[in-house]
């Protein structure tokens, strides 16, 4: 399925200067800017336009047959012809729109393993040859998509098969002096390596990823290809984690829109999966770029989407001091506050991950967003939606900041109205919400002795508090709804925790008679 480009993004990439005009394909499984590619060479039209089916795939085999008759006979004179043969070839592949019928005459003809053995060749002009090859190859490793009846029965069988072979020759092209056939080479790696992780360690195995890294007069391709390893969450060694990080920094300062995109989609993916490396990360030269695009709020390309995944990546460090030092510099907490007023959800439940976790790591941190301005009730209003990851998700970050057990904490959720919330919650049966809604519970109970509460009766500031916060309890039916709940779950974390919850209420109710 071809994705379609939108307008400002063919205007930013008509300036690309490549000898081949590369087209996204088609989307990685969730992400946005991961695709397939297929190599067109410019200014060519497809022959035989108006070929029926069965016409295109007797012509498309006579011309595979034609190709692997005179490799086989080696007729000097005939390599102009092969030539011109596997020029056809790829025009006609691109002329084939789902690719089906030119993968089918691929497999049948075998014509896949005469390319694979014309790329291990090193006679005189095999690289022309070759950069034809790899460009077939390439451009059927891209259009084959899992919707198609040959992507399981054949494809990724074939992949496997010859995952030694593939890799092997691709590999040692490499180094070619050919541009051309380098980067034909480093695209069919590419959609490989989208499909097949097999072919990943195939590589790894003979090359190690270091080998495609180096390619220096390609890194717009090398990127791209690092986009595609780093999108299947590709482990990367320290070595290869520091030399993807420099070719990623240093084409992020570049003015290639598209080297950009996928140099921060990139940066993205070893963001999220790979923690070891997001203080090299926040070190990059490039990185105070990205607090910029996320600054600006304005998603060009997608560009404001994918550079805040990355900020949200950095909550996920486990030193506060360099936390600390980043939300001074970037005001990080603020960055992660305003995406709870989203109107897109990932960013909010994103949003609420990212401050979970900082409130996780140090104390400090809940404390100060427990002084933001409105922001305990922007949390409790977006926690008592009726989502469940939005309310798993709210609940989490209220516990993290109640955990420390800070009396004016509390008191600045009671003021907010955190029993209304609780009240809803206990309604539902999902274990991991009940759980972490009757800790909070738990936790403000335990300081029912202590609120501030102006109420005329007579008594001391205890007992005050304990009127005034049973008060608040009876009024949302708390007590009622725990005892309802008890009965409805199976789940022996959630009635220990209902106990305990009772047990304050019950010796909180006994104190005030006893007064």
């Amino acid at each position: 399925m071809q994705t379609n480009q939108n307008t400002s993004t063919n205007l930013l990439l008509q300036n690309k200067k490549e000898l081949f005009h590369i087209q996204l394909r088609k989307e990685k499984r969730e992400e946005i800017f991961k695709s397939k590619r297929i190599i067109q060479k410019q200014n060519e039209t497809p022959e035989h336009i108006q070929l029926n089916p069965e016409q295109l795939d007797q012509y498309i085999t006579e011309l595979m047959k034609e190709c692997i008759d005179i490799y086989r006979n080696r007729l000097p004179d005939d390599f102009e012809k092969m030539l011109n043969n596997l020029k056809r070839l790829r025009k006609l592949q691109n002329l084939d729109q789902r690719g089906e019928a030119f993968a089918l005459c691929l497999f049948k003809n075998d014509f896949i393993e005469y390319i694979l053995v014309l790329l291990n060749e090193q006679f005189d002009h095999a690289s022309q040859l070759q950069v034809e090859g790899a460009t077939i190859l390439a451009n059927f490793f891209g259009i084959m998509d899992k919707n198609q009846r040959l992507y399981f029965s054949s494809y990724l069988p074939m992949l496997n098969v010859l995952s030694d072979v593939i890799t092997k020759n691709f590999g040692r092209l490499l180094i070619s002096k050919n541009a051309s056939l380098v980067d034909s080479c480093l695209y069919a790696l590419g959609n490989a390596f989208y499909d097949q992780q097999i072919l990943v360690q195939k590589f790894k195995q003979h090359f190690g990823l270091k080998h495609l890294l180096q390619v220096s007069m390609h890194l717009n391709t090398v990127v791209w290809v690092l986009d595609t390893l780093t999108g299947n969450r590709e482990f990367l060694n320290k070595e290869e984690l520091e030399l993807s990080l420099q070719i990623l920094d240093k084409q992020l300062q570049s003015n290639d829109v598209e080297n950009f995109i996928h140099s921060l989609s990139a940066l993205r993916n070893i963001s999220q999966y790979q923690i070891d490396a997001i203080p090299m990360i926040i070190s990059l030269n490039s990185f105070p770029k990205i607090i910029e695009i996320v600054s600006q709020k304005q998603d060009l390309i997608h560009l404001h989407s994918t550079s805040l995944e990355i900020i949200f990546a950095l909550s996920t460090m486990n030193d506060y001091d360099q936390v600390k030092k980043l939300d001074n510099k970037y005001n990080l907490m603020d960055i992660y506050v305003t995406y709870l007023s989203s109107y897109e959800k990932e960013y909010r439940l994103k949003s609420m991950i990212s401050l979970t976790n900082l409130c996780n790591l140090n104390e400090s941190f809940a404390i100060q967003l427990s002084k933001m301005p409105y922001v305990i009730e922007k949390i409790i209003s977006i926690t008592i939606q009726t989502e469940q990851q939005q309310i798993l998700n709210g609940i989490n970050l209220i516990y993290s900041m109640l955990q420390y057990e800070k009396i004016e904490m509390n008191q600045t959720f009671i003021n907010n109205k955190i029993l209304s919330l609780i009240s809803r919650i206990l309604e539902y049966l999902n274990n991991d919400i009940l759980i972490y809604t009757l800790k909070s519970l738990w936790i403000l109970l335990q300081s029912i002795e202590y609120y501030t509460a102006s109420l005329q009766i007579p008594g001391d500031d205890k007992i005050k508090s304990q009127v005034y916060m049973m008060n608040q309890l009876n009024v949302h039916n708390i007590q009622d709804k725990l005892l309802t709940l008890y009965q409805n779950v199976n789940n022996q974390e959630v009635r220990d925790w209902i106990d305990e919850c009772v047990n304050i209420l019950e010796k909180t109710q006994n104190d005030i008679e006893n007064y």
